[in-house]
């Protein structure tokens, strides 16, 4: 049988604000194409903006006022809002951008601005019929495009919910990163050499870091 919780001393050490002591069990989002360590329950992060204070408050808001997950009406309590993830409100008009802070820990930010782009990491690339190249993208979704010049490390801006690519960004010197995983998740830094399977980058320390590749996330400074 599936379970819809997770006892809190198991919680990733990703999750902000939860108390692991509380009480025993946490619910935890669904399947999804985020990492359960980059993503959190919808019903969650409403209680952690203020939006509802019980599960039961969680369920009238979903089901009675707009919530948007980039750009799509979400009513499931357990839907995994991932990294980078664009939540909206409706009702109030706010959006927050899912964010990880300087300690590797997920951060809902609230937003003033660009709500309707998204940064999202190409982690596969494919041709397929008739010669178009289909990008497999970071939180889950496919798109179809005509260029061919798009690498796997890259990221695109998206425009939400079109999902038509706004900007290229691609995994190159001098590139914006944040990287996603190892010691150093969550930090900031600048691209000084891209190698097979390494990057180097400076941090704002000005100290240069080598890194796997994989962990790199190219990112525009004006959307994150």
């Amino acid at each position: 049988m599936v379970k819809n919780h997770i006892k809190r001393l198991t919680v990733p050490n990703t999750w902000k604000g939860i108390a692991k002591k509380e009480n025993v069990y946490i619910m935890k989002p669904r399947p999804g194409p985020h990492a359960r360590e980059l993503s959190m329950p919808l019903a969650l992060l409403l209680k952690q903006i203020g939006v509802a204070k019980t599960m039961r408050e969680c369920r009238y808001v979903l089901h009675n006022t707009e919530v948007f997950v980039d750009g799509r009406r979400v009513k499931d309590t357990h839907f995994p809002v991932g990294v980078f993830d664009v939540l909206t409100l409706a009702g109030t008009k706010e959006s927050f951008r899912m964010l990880l802070d300087r300690k590797g820990k997920l951060d809902l930010v609230k937003i003033e601005k660009n709500s309707d782009r998204k940064v999202c990491r190409i982690n596969g690339k494919k041709i397929i019929a008739a010669g178009k190249v289909q990008l497999n993208l970071s939180d889950g979704r496919n798109i179809l495009v005509d260029k061919s010049e798009y690498k796997v490390g890259d990221s695109l801006v998206l425009e939400l919910p079109s999902q038509k690519v706004a900007q290229h960004l691609a995994l190159a010197q001098k590139a914006h990163i944040i990287l996603m995983g190892g010691k150093h998740r969550g930090d900031h830094g600048e691209v000084a050499k891209v190698e097979d399977a390494t990057i180097v980058y400076k941090n704002n320390e000005g100290k240069e870091i080598q890194t796997l590749r994989e962990y790199a996330y190219v990112m525009d400074k004006t959307i994150a």
